[in-house]
């Protein structure tokens, strides 16, 4: 079952071994307790490259402005972090994948926070059980079941954001494009635009990037902060 796991970070599972996969999470404690270490594992390691990644954008724009035998200095400094910023010097900007990377992070669960250690069998249990483990492609499918069941606002929210997590962009583009949703308690509507736009820039639509960017950075909005950050790294 190792190999299981093992293709699943590598994104090489068939459609019947991610079945496979998903009825062992269920049934087998053991193999679920080996996927969540697994899981845990992952997270910290890309929190780590997220952090560099920010620090590394967040500081680009001071960088540029050196001269030229600064900047060299400071890149060979920060070449660890996978030659992003080698690439970052040579091109005038970071660009649209690289400020993906280092935004994008799944949305928590707001909507169920205590699924975890829950004995609930409702489909939104289940949805939420497989996302919070980090089994995004099985989590978009049971998502998109209690959509088109009862069109709900949170059920587009995270069925977009766990195939975002997957690497199935156009899907997530497909469906944040064909809903409007609310902002209530959690502002879905808000974070819908946020995911689309980091979408857009990964896909080089920048214009419409910027254009949803810019109704986000409104004083007080839930994510006017970090809009008007990456804004400035767009300018």
């Amino acid at each position: 079952m190792e190999e299981l796991i093992d293709r699943y970070f590598g994104r090489a599972l068939s459609d019947d071994e991610q079945q496979q996969l998903g009825l062992l999470l269920e049934k087998d404690e053991a193999f679920r307790k080996e996927w969540e270490f697994r899981l845990q594992l992952q997270a910290a390691i890309q929190h780590k490259e997220r952090t560099a990644l920010k620090d590394m954008v967040a500081g680009f724009e001071q960088s540029r402005r050196k001269p030229y035998h600064k900047i060299a200095f400071a890149a060979a400094s920060l070449i660890i972090v996978a030659g992003f910023v080698a690439w970052l010097l040579l091109s005038g900007r970071p660009d649209g994948e690289k400020l993906y990377l280092a935004y994008f992070e799944p949305f928590p669960n707001t909507v169920m926070p205590s699924v975890r250690g829950s004995n609930g069998v409702s489909p939104a249990y289940e949805a939420f059980r497989m996302y919070e483990a980090g089994n995004y492609p099985i989590a978009a499918t049971l998502f998109a079941n209690i959509r088109l069941k009862e069109s709900s606002d949170y059920a587009v929210f995270y069925e977009g954001i766990s195939y975002m997590a997957s690497g199935e962009d156009d899907k997530a583009v497909a469906l944040f494009e064909l809903h409007t949703l609310k902002d209530g308690k959690t502002p879905f509507e808000s974070y819908r635009k946020w995911y689309l736009a980091l979408i857009y820039l990964r896909q080089g639509r920048e214009e419409k990037a910027l254009s949803l960017l810019k109704t986000l950075d409104t004083p007080g909005g839930p994510v006017q902060k970090t809009a008007a950050e990456l804004l400035r790294k767009l300018e």
